[in-house]
């Protein structure tokens, strides 16, 4: 999983850690060990209809996901990141989600709106994901 390369992070180490994010998901046979990412002081993931703020919550609603899809991933087709003057990290993330869904293969675009807190201590920490309708 992401490992930086030094500190403070420039933009290409948080491109890493989207695609790595990715990556990891995609597998999705230890995905769980992304919830060490989720800032523990509190995170928020918006899906239309839906807002996740536990480990729990985001367990049930992935496996939702696997039971209703197979060979489910995902193309990233870009990745912006910006600083706010807050420190926070802004990464917003472009792609293809893709899979078969009922045995009918699916192409989906997506766009996620990521916001990141980052020390040396927790090079990077996801605090917000926002699933923007695309």
């Amino acid at each position: 999983m992401f490992k930086p390369f030094g500190f403070p992070l420039n933009d290409n180490d948080v491109k890493a850690f989207v695609y790595s994010w990715f990556a990891a998901a995609d597998h999705d046979g230890d995905y769980k060990r992304l919830f060490s990412f989720l800032d523990p002081g509190g995170f928020e993931i918006k899906i239309p209809g839906l807002t996740l703020t536990t480990t729990e919550g985001v367990d049930k609603w992935r496996q939702a996901v696997r039971a209703s899809l197979t060979d489910e991933g995902h193309d990233i087709d870009s990745v912006c990141v910006t600083r706010r003057n807050d420190g926070r990290i802004v990464a917003d993330i472009k792609g293809r989600w893709i899979g078969r869904e009922k045995g009918k293969p699916f192409e989906r675009p997506f766009r996620q709106v990521w916001s990141l807190t980052s020390s040396e201590q927790h090079p990077l920490l996801l605090n917000k994901v926002e699933f923007v309708a695309v």
